[in-house]
């Protein structure tokens, strides 16, 4: 009987620490496509990842965006609480891709990038939707989560691929 609960012990052990191993692993690959894309100059961070408090966009939304006036727009309305103005953006070369998850009940959530496929004049862009799991310690606000990346103008089509993932950044 009692090698039976230590057996049961030591797997419930080897189990918590497989799911804490997955978790470091999923963490240390976070921003490395990213980081690819900008050595690669694929993509200009303008604000990335990025999460304000107040915004009035309250919905998830992905935008390709080509004239200053709507990114001025844009940039301004993602938080509501910052006072930098714009980067300037040379809309002939560049056009903005505004990436937002829209208003969460909690802390806790993040945007990243999975890859960066090019293919002839096509450019996909796999992000990840990052989220808490269920018992992870968060604070009860309203964060917006959203990203920002200037990108060459060149691409005929840009589309986008979301995944989802559930990180304790604990």
């Amino acid at each position: 009987m009692k090698n039976k609960y230590l057996s049961t012990l030591l797997l419930f052990l080897l189990c918590a620490c497989s799911s804490n191993n997955e978790d470091a692993n999923k963490e240390a690959k976070l921003g490395e496509a990213l980081d690819t894309a900008i050595e690669e100059g694929v993509v200009e961070i303008i604000k990335c990842p990025a999460v304000s408090t107040y915004s009035s966009i309250s919905t998830e939304s992905e935008e390709i965006i080509s004239d200053p006036n709507n990114f001025m727009h844009v940039y301004s309305i993602s938080d509501l609480n910052s006072n930098e103005p714009p980067p300037d953006i040379n809309f002939a070369e560049k056009v903005v891709v505004a990436i937002h998850l829209g208003e969460k009940e909690s802390s806790g959530h993040h945007i990243d990038f999975e890859k960066f496929e090019i293919k002839d004049s096509l450019l996909n862009i796999t992000y990840v939707s990052i989220s808490p799991p269920n018992g992870c310690q968060v604070e009860l606000n309203t964060p917006n989560p959203y990203c920002l990346i200037a990108v060459d103008n060149s691409f005929s089509d840009i589309t986008f691929t979301k995944t989802e993932m559930e990180i304790c950044f604990n």
